[in-house]
């Protein structure tokens, strides 16, 4: 019987991938979202499916197989009917100071091994996860005894501004306590019972619902559908591109490229097939600005990827959204459809029959790394999203080779507002090299988180003060890969001159252990390295277990002396941003709250979440 039982489910999962095939195709642009659907429906990716997707593809099942090993949202192994994904980055785990849950006793199960270390990882126990073990009576990578739930850490959800969050399966739960988390498992029990056996929860996110704050007037408020898109058809892509490169417009995700010069580029290629590409991955700790501007002005984002199209000569665009923001997967739909109904997206643009243009959505599957721009590309053909070589860049050979314009969520929307008000009004406000305004994503120890816009060179002082962070000793500026600056330099800009930065401010209040801190934040680059590179794989890993190692005693002359090393050689040698600046907070730690490491770190998060390193 048990054999017949094995068959049939066999049978089961290859007629599924035959469907999806038929939906999607045998292209291997459409193994990503095969394997996605397939996860979906099963919680996992089973063998028979892996073997009969390559039978059709003609893509040797070890690749798929390693595909699926990549993306931290698929499994090879079968789960919960719930998979529950709980948040374990900075603004989560700080969040329990903010709703007075401190808990001092230590988590009681082994996290999962980061990935490829040797040394066990780093856990954090508060009233969330505690109640989630206590209630489904398991640890952080076991699945109940019933099959009904699987319990797992995720980083960062770009939920900072509603920590504590987790993810049940694709739907997002926000300002967790300890309550909230029993009230959520009794709700998916009362599912589960009503819809009987067959049943795996699909997201249902009410995107209102997780919201946000908006912590002060944006100029995104005041744009009006389309006249952004009509400025740009009457200038023509030429004066298009020269208005963005005169209001200097920089990339919004963090490198700064000039954005009028990366569309010269597109342009001017021979290649007539060109791609249009929205880096919607924004996976950064502490950055969740895009999911703002995807939630509150999704058609000014569609609008400035529209300009872009009929500016560089592409007929195709893609947003690649990531996968924690699944919820908003159908909200982006429905506004490609109304965009489509009135004309401004699809065939015959605005009534000119030779205007076209259309946007679809790749969805990511848990990889931080596909944030960097050539790894988004490979996630997007159907490969593990490892950073590719340069040369050639995007605009030459991007998307299938093709010339590819790959700008972020931010980024887009501030064309449509460049090009109706004019390159003088953006010009007008920010510093000499940082011109216009930007988003902030703020979020720890402040009285009111939220998305805040500012132009450049504002001080980093002000901004603290407007978000009623007025005791804070440090602030995290660019997420984890960035600067963590001492309450004395809070009179420094924010601007690519300055404090350049992605958008992510997290604030770290008078008694937060910056011990605690580094350990989190290099806990997070060992995690999500891609593993391609020597200097970032090992530099990562042994960083950590620096930290690891000096916890009881503190962290040595000597030991500066080594984090210093490794952080140059990783700094010059890793092959991708990931592992050229993974290291960067942590030196930014020692040389600003250098005594707190040399001290050592109790492992304790202070009035957050407790941290305890525990042996395998």
């Amino acid at each position: 019987m048990a054999a017949e039982a094995t068959v049939d489910l066999s049978a089961r999962y290859t007629a599924k991938v035959d469907s999806l095939v038929e939906r999607y195709g045998k292209e291997r642009t459409a193994l990503l979202p095969i394997l996605r659907d397939v996860n979906t429906e099963y919680g996992f990716v089973p063998e028979a499916a892996m073997a009969r997707l390559s039978e059709i593809t003609g893509i040797a099942n070890a690749e798929i197989y390693g595909v699926v090993k990549f993306y931290s949202f698929f499994s090879t192994e079968p789960r919960g009917k719930f998979i529950i994904r709980l948040c374990r980055t900075m603004s989560c785990v700080m969040s329990q100071n903010a709703q007075g849950q401190a808990s001092g006793s230590p988590l009681r199960k082994l996290m999962e091994t980061f990935g490829f270390m040797k040394t066990p990882g780093q856990t954090w126990a508060h009233p969330v996860s505690e109640t989630l073990m206590k209630e489904l009576e398991i640890g952080f990578g076991e699945t109940t005894a019933d099959g009904m739930f699987t319990l797992e850490w995720t980083n960062c959800m770009g939920m900072c501004d509603q920590a504590p969050a987790m993810l049940v399966n694709e739907d997002v739960h926000v300002n967790l306590t300890a309550e909230r988390v029993r009230d959520i498992l009794a709700a998916c029990r009362r599912e589960a019972e009503s819809a009987g056996g067959d049943f795996r929860k699909t997201a249902a996110t009410d995107v209102a619902s997780v919201r946000g704050t908006i912590g002060n007037p944006l100029s995104f408020s005041e744009e009006k559908p389309d006249t952004g898109l009509d400025a740009a058809l009457a200038m023509g892509p030429e004066e298009v591109m020269e208005t963005l490169v005169t209001a200097g417009l920089r990339g919004r995700g963090g490198a700064g490229f000039p954005t009028g010069k990366k569309w010269q580029f597109t342009r001017a290629q021979a290649e007539p097939e060109k791609y249009i590409v929205c880096n919607a991955d924004e996976g950064e700790p502490g950055t969740f600005k895009d999911r703002m501007i995807m939630s509150e002005f999704p058609e000014l984002l569609i609008e400035g990827m529209v300009i872009a199209g009929l500016t560089v000569g592409a007929k195709q665009g893609m947003i690649y959204l990531r996968g924690e923001y699944s919820y908003l997967r159908g909200h982006l739909e429905e506004a490609l459809e109304r965009c489509r109904a009135r004309g401004v997206l699809g065939q015959g643009i605005k009534g000119n029959p030779d205007l076209s243009f259309d946007i679809g959505i790749y969805m990511g599957m848990g990889a931080y790394v596909c944030g960097e721009e050539t790894a988004l590309l490979e996630s997007m053909e159907g490969r593990r999203g490892e950073p590719r070589n340069r040369f050639p860049f995007p605009v030459e050979q991007g998307y299938l080779g093709k010339p590819t314009v790959i700008n972020n969520v931010e980024t887009f929307a501030w064309v449509p507002c460049i090009l109706t008000r004019g390159a003088e009004w953006f010009i007008a406000q920010g510093t000499e090299s940082s011109k216009g305004r930007r988003l902030f994503s703020l979020s720890g120890d402040c009285a009111r988180p939220g998305v805040y816009e500012y132009p450049f060179g504002t001080t980093l002082a002000q901004i603290l003060s407007d978000v009623g962070a007025h005791d804070a000793k440090g602030a995290l500026v660019g997420g984890a890969c960035g600067t963590c600056i001492p309450a004395d330099q809070f009179g420094r800009e924010l601007a690519f001159e300055d404090l350049a930065t992605g958008g992510s401010i997290i604030v770290f209040g008078p008694d937060r252990d910056m011990f605690a801190v580094a350990e989190n934040i290099q806990a997070f680059f060992a995690e999500e390295g891609c593993g391609q590179c020597t200097p970032c794989r090992i530099g990562n890993a042994r960083l950590l277990e620096m930290l690891s190692e000096g916890r009881e005693h503190g962290i040595t002359e000597d030991d500066v002396r080594k984090i210093r090393e490794l952080s140059d050689t990783m700094g010059f040698a890793s092959k991708c941003g990931l592992g050229q600046t993974a290291a960067h907070a942590l030196v930014s730690i020692m040389e600003n709250f250098g005594d707190e490491l040399a001290r050592g770190g109790t492992g304790d998060m202070k009035q957050g979440a407790a941290a305890e390193q525990v042996s395998a």
